[in-house]
């Protein structure tokens, strides 16, 4: 009967524990990248809330001005078109990475027309009455930020519903 040689046992306990080794590093590793995974859809999952109601908040701040300028109560109006116009902004910068170009390109041009109405109040509140098409125009530039951003919340808590979906 041949004797192992010691060397050669030890070599080979070291092969078996190397061979665990490495094969509990790949486990941990995949349990490591299915953990980023998860904080990641959380983080998405999360974010897609908070820009839905974002844009929810907007919404509602637009449909409080239609009535506004329906009644010409042109007193508030420069005052609100300023702070949609810097919600919009600040909501546009917070959740441009979830945003769809065309998204962000709608948010833009909602913005400027905001922003020029803003301006152009002063200037109708001296002129007095207004053209029935400028009326509809005012209201039209409105009701378009109401549609925009109304869509956005709503595609964005979608969304939410679905990755909350997904999980379970």
């Amino acid at each position: 009967m041949q004797v192992l040689d010691p060397g050669f046992i030890i070599n080979l306990a070291g092969l078996v524990v190397g061979t665990v080794g490495v094969g509990l590093a790949v486990h941990s590793n995949s349990k490591l990248r299915t953990a980023r995974e998860a904080v990641k859809a959380a983080e998405r999952k999360l974010f897609c809330h908070m820009a839905a109601e974002d844009f929810g908040e907007i919404a509602r701040q637009a449909s409080e001005v239609i009535p506004l300028v329906g009644r010409r109560d042109w007193n508030l109006l420069p005052k609100l078109a300023i702070d949609v116009s810097n919600s919009l902004g600040d909501a546009k910068g917070r959740w441009e990475y979830i945003l769809k170009p065309l998204d962000r390109d709608q948010l833009d041009a909602a913005i400027d027309s905001i922003q020029n109405f803003g301006a152009a109040v002063p200037g109708l509140t001296q002129r007095g009455d207004l053209t029935d098409a400028e009326m509809r125009a005012i209201i039209g530039t409105w009701q378009t930020l109401l549609s925009i951003s109304s869509y956005l919340s709503g595609r964005l808590r979608r969304q939410h519903l679905q990755d909350s979906g997904e999980k379970q």
